[in-house]
């Protein structure tokens, strides 16, 4: 029953996927950016490090400036970070060693009555698609990696063979939205061992190993000798004076006002000042720091994370397109992704759109509303950006003295200039949602050598989400004018 299925699947149409490849969009922006973000590194973070100042003997010598130095890389981390992740994609197949090894992938000895099944699937919708199997690993289902720049495989384990057997449209479901991730040209930047991927994901590791951990050093190593320098000073206090108690003593002085006063409640005095200074300086600058980070973090991550979130939602809709209903991959996504807390997922599955947004999306796919939330939603993340641009330029120059009229005209001025420096890559956006649909399946042609693409139909709603970019681009040239 399931081959003939499949086999009357391979003679239909396939629909192209409806979002355009927004990642690929981010690596090409990027590689224009690059020349000069190298250099603002070198320039701002990695050239200070060879001409640190010294230090005194007692305060460290060069650890301290180091440790420091590094405490500012929370400004530049997520551009490192994106930076790693850009290298990475650049070499497909040390990724592919890494998975294989790591999952103990093999080419299928004997081919099964199921692998024959899911074989026959992914012929029908990725041409071209290698199977590697560990049917071994029954806690996992399948994923996608790259074996080249344009040749990918499916990995299928123990996991998923199990399924099929007790729900065989929730695995179908699974694998054709691996499928969808191939035929877009999303596998070279995500899915398993996608460093760049990960690096999404690990945000908090990074921000706890190049800012937690330097920080608490610093203040501690501050602490003990602050300790030690008012231990030292209390017993020279104690020295003096008995040094003068004796020479008054041997010659029968006694002038109570020569003798230096000594602090027998040195230890609290000591740790009632660094309390304070923790909360007046320490604590401050930290915050400040930590904000700056917090701050940087959605400027550099925001516009490659709703690509990622894009490619998700792109292949949860060839799902749906294929099977014609999202019951399956709802009953999958419980499966693949069961409940966890917003700040699990914030700080652990960030690169994954929210489960709660995909089921919703998933039911109203065919919605005229929720196309047009699809297709504005990469858009959108260069807004959210533009905000927080707005917001940390806002910050840099706001003092207690500025004036409500200054403060208004400096925000009005930033508005403008962010807007002018958005409106290209507006207009290239629109540009590509104009054009999309009449390319969707040269693009996939690309990465799969499936001749039954059709372009998507949603002609109207891409003309829409075209004009309301544009519009922003529009505004952005016209205010020009007032710079």
């Amino acid at each position: 029953m399931t081959i003939d299925y499949v086999k009357s699947c391979s003679n239909q149409l396939h629909q192209a996927g409806i979002l355009p490849p927004w990642l690929w969009f981010w690596f090409f922006m990027y590689i224009c950016k690059l020349p000069g973000f190298i250099q603002f590194l070198w320039e701002v973070e990695i050239k200070p490090l060879f001409h640190l100042d010294p230090l005194p003997g007692m305060l460290g010598n060069n650890i301290i400036p180091l440790l420091m130095s590094l405490t500012t890389i929370p400004e530049v981390l997520p551009f490192i970070m994106m930076f790693v992740g850009f290298i990475s994609i650049l070499f497909p197949y040390l990724r592919r060693m890494r998975v294989e090894n790591r999952y103990k992938l093999t080419q299928p000895k004997t081919i099964t009555p199921v692998l024959q099944e899911i074989l026959e699937i992914v012929q029908s919708y990725a041409p071209g698609v290698e199977i590697k199997i560990n049917l071994l690993r029954s806690d996992l289902f399948a994923f996608v990696y790259p074996l080249g720049y344009r040749k990918n495989a499916i990995a299928i384990f123990g996991g998923l063979v199990k399924l099929w057997r007790s729900d065989p449209e929730v695995a179908k479901a699974m694998i054709l939205h691996e499928l969808g991730h191939c035929r877009h040209g999303d596998v070279l930047m995500i899915g398993a061992g996608s460093f760049f991927e990960n690096l999404l994901n690990c945000w908090l590791l990074f921000l706890v190993l190049f800012f937690v951990i330097p920080t608490i050093i610093i203040e501690g190593w501050m602490l003990i000798h602050s300790l030690q320098e008012s231990w030292d000073l209390h017993q020279k206090l104690n020295q003096i004076n008995w040094d003068l108690h004796q020479e008054f003593t041997k010659n029968n002085i006694t002038l109570k006002e020569f003798e230096m006063e000594s602090d027998n409640h040195w230890f609290f005095n000591w740790l009632w000042l660094q309390i304070k200074l923790f909360l007046s300086v320490t604590l401050p600058s930290n915050i400040l720091m930590l904000a700056t980070f917090i701050t940087f973090t959605p400027i550099a991550i925001i516009i490659p994370l709703m690509a990622t979130w894009c490619a998700e939602f792109n292949a949860d809709h060839f799902v749906i397109t294929v099977q014609q209903s999202p019951d399956n991959l709802i009953r999958g996504l419980d499966k693949l992704s069961p409940s966890t807390s917003r700040w699990k997922w914030l700080l652990f599955r960030l690169s994954h759109p929210p489960n709660k947004l995909r089921l919703w999306i998933a039911c109203r796919s065919m919605m005229p509303k929720q196309l047009l939330f699809l297709f504005l939603l990469f858009p959108l993340a260069y807004i959210v950006k533009f905000l927080f641009l707005l917001i940390f330029s806002v910050s840099m120059f706001w003092t207690p003295d500025t004036t409500m009229g200054e403060f208004l005209q400096k925000l009005v001025d930033y508005i403008a200039l962010g807007l002018q420096q958005f409106a290209l890559v507006w207009l290239t956006i629109g540009v590509i949602l104009l054009l999309y649909p009449k390319m969707a399946v040269a693009w996939e042609k690309l990465f799969c050598q499936d001749n039954g693409t059709i372009h998507p139909p949603f002609y109207k709603e891409y003309f829409v989400s075209a004009v309301i970019v544009g519009c922003l681009a529009a505004i952005g040239y016209s205010l020009s004018s007032l710079l």
